[in-house]
């Protein structure tokens, strides 16, 4: 199973906690970085070479479009998934336009829950292993991908 190597860009550490500790559980996801502004994230990126970074759009020093934009024209081959609260075209666009291949609204619902590791009583009712639901969106989400 290939392993998606990953850094976290967001200026809330609750939230690149929170989301640390979600991939951490994924066995095909390599978490390598964890950045607090644009420039480490830009910083990581050359540094560690991931292959997606998780990019919060509103954070200080260099916002997440502005590293967006460096980081697609690194030629490192990283690809940057924005994670963020607004929910307006214009923000969306302006990253859709710096690189960026697509979009998770930080608000959204999830489709289905991440089911229970194994060890934790992670067996479906009938001895049925649950399939893992790669698609975090759901009602309410809006997905969008860079043409």
């Amino acid at each position: 199973m290939p392993v998606i190597r990953v850094v976290v860009a967001d200026d809330h550490a609750v939230v690149r906690s929170g989301l640390d500790q979600l991939l951490a559980t994924a066995p095909d996801i390599d978490l390598v970085g964890s950045a607090a502004d644009g420039e480490e994230a830009v910083r990581l990126v050359e540094e560690l070479r991931p292959d997606v970074v998780l990019m919060d759009l509103g954070m200080p020093v260099l916002d997440g479009a502005g590293a967006t934009r460096r980081i697609a024209e690194s030629g490192a081959g990283t690809r940057v998934v924005v994670l963020t609260s607004f929910s307006d075209d214009r923000h969306i666009a302006g990253a859709l336009r710096a690189g960026a291949i697509g979009y998770v609204l930080k608000h959204a619902e999830p489709r289905t829950r991440r089911p229970t590791p194994p060890a934790a009583g992670g067996d479906a009712p009938g001895g049925r292993r649950r399939r893992r639901c790669r698609s975090g969106a759901g009602e309410g989400a809006r997905a969008g991908t860079a043409r």
